[in-house]
């Protein structure tokens, strides 16, 4: 016979005889012998299991924490990348539009000092630079006048469309708006207008 059936002697009919074990390789204090199911753990291995895994979702979430900090540090270092360049460019772009403007201006302030020249003499150079000047900072002071009066207008018009909009919008609600109910009003309190 085979060693695994060797014990077979301490068995009863009924199960594992007084002192004896069940028959297998184990002995009787296994889970079996308390009750439980081998399949559910016990308390105090859930607990140990629990708690070795606290560590584990620490260390996930503090990773988490510092790969979203340095993802923000890097979008920073981006934008001020981008910042920097396009000030950059601002500068660089204003100053060909000034160069170009100032080369212009130069240009167009000469050939009218030599058209000065050639009509009146050498000594009227000065002339054309003057009137161009003069021509320029005009314009100017013409273009914002005119721009503050349209401005002007163009704002009171839209506060008084806005204005009359909800009046309207009132008499439609409530069958009256507020300038007829502030001219009852004064009505009643000063009597009628003359």
């Amino acid at each position: 016979m085979n060693a695994m059936y060797s014990d077979a002697s301490s068995h009863g009919p009924h199960g594992p005889t007084p002192g004896g074990t069940r028959g297998g390789r184990f002995p009787d204090d296994g889970p079996e012998s308390s009750g439980a199911s081998p399949s559910e753990p016990r308390p105090g291995a859930a607990l140990k299991d629990a708690l070795g895994h606290v560590g584990e979702l620490k260390e996930y979430a503090s990773y988490y924490v510092a790969a979203k900090l340095d993802s923000y540090k890097a979008s920073a270092v981006n934008l001020g990348v981008y910042a920097v360049l396009g000030i950059v460019g601002a500068v660089a772009g204003c100053t060909v539009v000034s160069m170009a403007v100032v080369l212009l201006v130069g240009g167009v302030a000469w050939a009218l000092g030599a058209l000065f020249r050639h009509w009146f003499g050498m000594g009227w150079f000065w002339l054309g630079p003057l009137l161009l000047g003069l021509l320029i900072l005009g314009g100017l002071a013409g273009g914002v006048i005119f721009g503050l009066k349209w401005f002007a207008k163009a704002s009171r018009a839209r506060l008084v469309a806005k204005y009359e909009n909800r009046q309207r919008q009132q008499r439609i609600d409530y069958g009256h708006d507020v300038e007829q109910r502030a001219t009852e009003q004064r009505a009643r309190t000063f009597g009628p207008n003359p």
